[in-house]
Formats: C-alpha cells, structure tokens, sequence
C-alpha cells in the first residue's frame, strides 16, 4: 500500500509517495489514526503543533493563520490577533485567503473591543473584493454594537445577497448555515 505524509504540520493536504492514478473510492481505505484508547483529545495538540511549526517556519502563513484561529477558538483573541498581523506583514497582497484571515482578525478585533478597527479593516476588504459577504457581516456586527438597526439590516442584507463566498479555498461554510438575526 502507499503510505502519505502531511505536507505541513497539519493534516489537510496529503503528499503519496509513488505511483498515484485515478483511484476508485469503492476500492480505497482511508485510514484516519486516531487514538484506540478512548479518551479525549488533548484541546492543546493543535496549538502544541502549531507553535512548533511556527518555531522552524516563523512566517509561514498557513501556520499563522491557523495558529490565530486556534487562539481565537480558545477565546484567547487577544493573542490571536498578533498572528493576523504577522500573517497580513507577510502576506501583503489582499486575496481570497488574505479576505478570510481578515475576517478572522475582525471577530477577535470584536471580542476585544476593538470595533472601530474591526470596520475600517472589513471596510478596506469591501474596497478590494466588494463581492466579499464576510466584510459586509463584520459591518453588521460593527452596527448591532453601536444598536444601529438600519446599519445593521443593510449589512445582513448584503451577506443574504451575496451567499458564502464564491471561492474554491476551504471555507467554513458553516459561518453560513443560518441568517442573521435582524
């Protein structure tokens, strides 16, 4: 059998050593190890990875991002927020990756307090992709705290218009499961 190895740190992208060709799913076995003793994960594995990542690859931008989202999913958005940055120093062109990761800097910018600054960086996204109904949510936010509803309903509804975004990065699709509450 090929064996496949990680291509970073984190198991999203798999590099098979070998000759690899169109591989029925019907005759494939996919095997995620996972512990056979029961317990629970360890909530810090990824953090532990991430850090040691970032240790041997200080500007790699996936590990920045990845390690800003897994503060920011501890809560801890007040060190989440210096690996946005170190990832916006790094990556200074504004993509679809770079749109994601700004949204994710605007929650914790949010979850500090910050909301002014959370409105001028989704408002300089709206300036680059105005298609990009992540911007358009973080400003609905930005209004549901200053309790502007027209600001807000203008917002949401511009999110409702555009849908999830229209990108083939992996995306959390679930951030668009629901509408907003208006």
């Amino acid at each position: 059998a090929v064996r496949g190895r990680g291509r970073d740190p984190v198991h999203e992208e798999l590099i098979v050593t070998g000759w690899l060709g169109a591989i029925a799913h019907t005759c494939t076995l996919w095997v995620h190890r996972k512990s056979e003793k029961g317990e629970m994960p360890n909530p810090g594995r990824n953090l532990e990875i991430l850090r040691r990542w970032l240790e041997r690859e200080p500007e790699n931008p996936r590990g920045l991002h990845y390690a800003g989202r897994e503060e920011a999913a501890f809560g801890r958005h007040s060190v989440a927020l210096p690996y946005y940055e170190r990832f916006f120093a790094v990556c200074t062109r504004l993509d679809e990756l770079a749109a994601q990761v700004h949204r994710c800097y605007a929650i914790s910018l949010m979850k500090v307090g910050r909301f002014a600054e959370a409105e001028q960086d989704a408002r300089a996204v709206i300036a680059a992709f105005p298609e990009w109904p992540d911007s358009y949510l973080t400003l609905a936010e930005v209004e549901l705290e200053r309790d502007n509803p027209s600001g807000v309903i203008e917002n949401a509804t511009r999110v409702i218009e555009l849908g999830p975004p229209r990108t083939t990065l992996p995306y959390l699709v679930t951030d668009y499961t629901t509408y907003p509450r208006v």
